[in-house]
């Protein structure tokens, strides 16, 4: 992901949310309202079960009436954002802000200078990298929602299921329990909390407000496998459904392809057949996401798989073949 020296702060797969670090145990510590869920999710993948499933499972209790799993799961959500938003810091610091993002936007930049074509990045990852790239390699800050679907410019960024830096603000209702409010006093709270999924501000820090400010709950959807909403501002997914029926070639690196409501949305939007290349560890790891495409109308005329992950996928030619092709 990033050209740095410590692997402790590489943004993690949902797996590695829940692993035992001791810079994970520090947010732990500092909220422990979020300590029974990790440790459940702990002990169901040591006996073989994937962190999406058992989320999914605890998600469904919660909906059927569960009211402590509610609040355990409030709890996660703010949980997650604490270890990405503390990955993003302590990465981009090792990084000095040159990362395998910062070489795909620079390529396609240049790309773009000759071709003059459209570009749509999609990321599902809650970290921001991929915004953090755009101020390097595009010059271009994400200093608001509406400069991730810039009208007048050559490219979009679409994120489906939030970003660590997103927040729902909550309405008026919300009163400190102890006279001055924190993460744990919301979820305290957070049942009872007026919110919209649909509103969505800026977060600077994770101690302050929103651009709006507002107190809020992280805008991100938790990684489950029955994910049925998008956690996005509606601007993203209009400027989806303009992009999608003008896509001439798609390129997927390290994406499961599991989301099926979104593959749903590709279904509905994009004409194909058309090429497709998918970038992975290994070609056996490829293989997943395209056998997860191809029942939704996506097979890849023609389909490329590619092993060796994204930074060979960057550094080397595969991604100049692709772009010259």
């Amino acid at each position: 992901m990033a050209q740095a020296g410590n692997v402790d702060y590489k943004p993690p797969l949902a797996v590695g949310l829940f692993e035992r670090r001791q810079v994970w145990d520090d947010i732990i510590g500092n909220l422990p309202e979020c300590a029974a869920m990790v440790d459940a999710l702990r002990i169901d993948v040591s006996n073989g079960k994937q962190v999406e499933q058992a989320l999914d499972e605890y998600q469904q209790r919660a909906e059927g009436g569960d009211s402590v799993l509610t609040l355990y799961l409030a709890a996660t959500r703010f949980y997650i954002q604490s270890v990405i938003w503390r990955c993003n810091d302590e990465y981009h610091e090792r990084a000095t802000g040159i990362t395998n993002y910062v070489t795909l936007l620079r390529k396609i930049r240049d790309w773009n200078y000759s071709t003059k074509e459209q570009v749509v990045f999609i990321t599902f990852n809650y970290d921001t990298l991929l915004e953090e790239a755009s101020r390097r390699a595009l010059l271009w800050p994400v200093e608001s929602l509406a400069s991730y679907t810039p009208k007048s410019l050559w490219f979009t960024f679409i994120k489906p299921h939030g970003s660590v830096n997103w927040g729902h603000p909550i309405g008026g209702n919300y009163s400190p329990t102890f006279g001055w409010p924190d993460k744990r006093d919301i979820v305290r709270q957070s049942a009872s909390l007026l919110f919209s999924d649909n509103a969505f501000e800026l977060i600077g820090r994770l101690d302050g407000l929103t651009s709006g400010g507002s107190r809020w709950l992280p805008a991100m959807a938790l990684p489950i496998t029955s994910k049925r909403i998008f956690e996005c501002p509606s601007e993203q997914l209009q400027a989806l459904d303009e992009c999608l029926p003008k896509v001439r070639r798609v390129l997927v690196i390290g994406w499961r392809a599991t989301e099926q409501h979104f593959l749903q949305k590709l279904k509905d939007g994009l004409h194909t057949p058309l090429p497709l290349q998918i970038v992975a560890g290994s070609r056996e790891w490829a293989k997943e996401p395209a056998e997860h495409l191809s029942p939704y109308g996506i097979q890849g005329e023609p389909l490329l798989l590619t092993d060796g992950g994204f930074s060979s996928f960057v550094v080397g030619g595969a991604l100049d073949d692709l772009l010259n092709a």
